[in-house]
């Protein structure tokens, strides 16, 4: 068994003058978001061994904040994965080494979303019915994925064992932030 983590970047600002959208940086509820599902992260016990980031700068100040709390992983800052599509994603996470247990995959929306979506087995579990409506900035999704090699990774065939977002998970503090 392998478990793949998508996540999507934290909350971005916009772009600034003269910037470009790749160079966006999160904002400080971004960062608070990062850092909190970092922290949720170690506490479940998803530690990744095997980091695949989009090379934006969200992504990795994203990917930055999580790994505050957790162990170094090899991390691979992929220019591919900017703004990347499902299938650019797939590709990417099939050409992972087998020795890799846990992947975390840190990109954007709508491919992450889109990937999640497609490779749930519909169970008809509530977790699986979240991934048919939005996917927020820093959204967890966590599959369990029945295979040995990450070449043989399909779609509609990895079990969704949660999908965490930001309003359950850094809420305690500023609860007023989604009303």
């Amino acid at each position: 068994m392998k478990k793949l983590l998508i996540l999507r970047h934290a909350q971005a600002l916009g772009t600034a003058i003269g910037g470009s959208d790749k160079t966006r940086k999160l904002s400080p509820n971004g960062t608070a978001d990062a850092k909190a599902l970092g922290v949720l992260m170690a506490k479940g016990g998803l530690q990744p061994d095997a980091v695949l980031c989009s090379a934006a700068t969200r992504t990795r100040e994203t990917l930055g904040g999580v790994m505050d709390a957790l162990d170094a992983a090899p991390i691979d800052y992929l220019d591919r994965l900017y703004n990347a599509d499902y299938r650019v994603l797939m590709d990417a996470v099939q050409e992972v080494p087998s020795e890799a247990q846990v992947v975390l995959l840190v990109a954007h929306n709508p491919g992450v979303h889109q990937l999640a979506a497609r490779l749930a087995f519909d169970d008809g579990s509530e977790r699986v019915d979240r991934l048919s409506t939005d996917y927020a900035p820093a959204t967890l999704t966590v599959l369990q994925c029945d295979i040995t090699d990450w070449a043989d990774l399909k779609e509609y065939a990895n079990v969704v064992k949660a999908v965490h977002e930001t309003v359950e998970y850094n809420a305690s503090d500023r609860p007023t932030r989604w009303m």
